[in-house]
């Protein structure tokens, strides 16, 4: 926070969702010509992302659409002096998606699924949040066990990024660990 924020173009303004690499090195071409220092390439990048109906969830890089690999792109915006940032919205999901049908871990369809133990998820987290009412936000965990949902932690700091057991160092994560809880 006490940094220096860099200047920065987003191609949402210049292409919306009507880009290819060509327009985005002219776009990275021009912004460093004009001193700036980032280049963000925002929505469209990925699935088949060409209007605002489709794709969100679908996190796999079109590499028909950007003429080649996000790595290689990287690497010619890179060489232009700039660095690189990159549009993500994991809070939602397109009806018309791969995700929105099938769990890309678990294979679970989602049309249909019910969430188990979901009303009584919604009452735990209710009763805890009578503990201390004067905070205004919390981002709970919750998971679904054999005795009922539990929390497993509460987040009063919405979007800031925290170390996770998910992020383990042995790159397994905590799925293996948990699956019996997430069969359904």
């Amino acid at each position: 926070r006490n940094s220096a924020r860099p200047v920065l173009i987003n191609n949402w303004e210049a292409t919306y969702f009507d880009f290819n690499r060509r327009k985005l090195l002219n776009l990275a071409k021009d912004a460093a010509k004009l001193g700036m220092e980032l280049f963000v390439l925002d929505d469209g990048w990925f699935g088949e992302r060409n209007d605002d109906t489709t794709s969100l969830g679908d996190w796999f890089v079109n590499e028909k659409k950007l003429g080649g690999s996000l790595k290689s792109l990287v690497s010619e915006i890179k060489a232009l002096g700039l660095r690189f940032g990159i549009w993500v919205e994991p809070e939602m999901i397109s009806v018309k998606s791969k995700l929105y049908e099938k769990h890309p871990l678990t294979g679970t369809e989602i049309v249909g699924f019910t969430v188990p133990m979901f009303n009584e998820a919604v009452e735990l987290v209710e009763r805890a949040a009578t503990v201390v009412p004067q905070v205004g936000y919390v981002g709970w965990d919750v998971a679904i066990s054999d005795n009922g949902p539990v929390i497993i932690e509460g987040n009063s700091f919405p979007g800031v990024f925290q170390k996770r057991a998910s992020l383990s160092d042995d790159k397994t994560g905590i799925i293996p660990k948990y699956r019996k809880y997430m069969e359904i």
